[in-house]
């Protein structure tokens, strides 16, 4: 199933949503799922909750990132691991 985000006018497509999540995550220590769906907002990136999930899940996939459980989140926090050159 493919699907597209909205930035601004722009259609970007999951790799480039992961890219963009990738980014945050360096600048922004374990952020929630709401805080990261923020902080893209701020970038005039709209996605819902399911498409940034998805997004990080597969950068857990790919090791650029580990799911870290917090009990005060349904989703979890997220951590950066490895920064890909």
């Amino acid at each position: 199933m493919a699907w597209k985000v909205i930035v601004g006018k722009k259609d970007i497509g999951k790799m480039e949503l992961e890219e963009e999540i990738f980014g945050l995550l360096a600048t922004s220590g374990d952020p929630t799922l709401d805080f990261i769906g923020a902080l893209l907002r701020d970038k005039l990136i709209f996605a819902n909750d399911q498409e940034i999930q998805l997004a990080l899940d597969n950068l857990v996939k790919k090791n650029k990132i580990s799911k870290v459980q917090s009990s005060f989140s349904q989703y979890g926090y997220f951590r950066n691991v490895v920064r890909s050159c």
